[in-house]
């Protein structure tokens, strides 16, 4: 796993990652990573975030799309919105937002045409 450390910051823009990473900075912004991020104990990101799987530790106030899972653990401040396959959320984490969960509500974000009937109603909704 590769570090971003809190020593970066990185503001405005889109940051693309290759592998898995670790973000210990401050991200504003879009982030979009092929592999697992983990947003440490001492990170902020803000903006949207996609990824294969997002670990929360620290604060994000961002959209959250994982195309696994998303996990909240205790440490964790997320205020924004999480799409994700399967989601966990440990006690004592924050957070304040929209969740969709499952197979359909990823594929709406991925813009998939099997789920555009489906995707067509949430916006009638």
């Amino acid at each position: 796993m590769k570090i971003l450390s809190s020593e970066i910051e990185i503001l405005g823009g889109t940051l693309r990652l290759k592998g898995d990473y670790l973000i210990e900075g401050r991200v504003d912004g879009r982030v979009e990573a092929d592999g697992d991020l983990v947003i440490g104990p001492h990170a902020h990101v803000s903006g949207e975030v996609f990824a294969r799987s997002i670990i929360v530790h620290g604060r994000a106030d961002a959209f959250l799309v994982a195309e696994e899972r998303c996990e909240l653990l205790a440490t964790s401040v997320v205020m924004g919105g999480v799409t994700a396959y399967r989601l966990r959320i440990e006690d004592g984490a924050c957070f304040s937002g929209r969740t969709k969960v499952g197979l359909y509500p990823l594929a709406a974000v991925k813009g998939s045409p099997e789920r555009a009937p489906l995707a067509a109603a949430d916006r009638a909704a």
